[in-house]
């Protein structure tokens, strides 16, 4: 449990790392850590959708464990209390187009994440 709770922290600062500002983590961690440029078509959304979705692809059950994600930064336009800042948020669900499509990217993503993790998930699974 603990272990979950540090790797779902340590999830959530990678994500404020890939979507808002670059952190110092090296220092922050004590350790080296090696950068990686993120290119391609829809690098970022694909991320977005990895990271956010997390818990769908391990199959973790939010009512028994602490979740965390920003997945309602991404879906509910407005939302004031997140970490991730909302311009960037914007231009990442506007690279695949509406919201309503970033919608059915993500669900799309993850299950393609779930069935490499070996994690049989169906549309159903994915409710927003």
């Amino acid at each position: 449990m603990v272990f979950h709770n540090l790797c779902s922290d340590l999830v959530r600062l990678i994500q404020c790392i890939l979507i808002s500002k670059r952190i110092e983590v090296e220092a922050y961690f004590k350790v080296s850590l090696k950068q990686k440029h993120l290119s391609g078509e829809f690098a970022l959304p694909v991320v977005s959708a990895y990271v956010n979705l997390n818990n769908k692809h391990h199959k973790i059950d939010s009512n028994l464990h602490l979740v965390k994600s920003s997945i309602n930064e991404y879906l509910n336009p407005g939302f004031e209390k997140g970490i991730c800042n909302q311009e960037i948020v914007k231009s990442i669900i506007s690279e695949i187009g509406s919201l309503f499509e970033y919608k059915q990217f993500i669900k799309n993503a993850s299950l393609s994440f779930a069935d490499n993790k070996n994690n049989p998930l169906t549309i159903t699974d994915f409710e927003f």
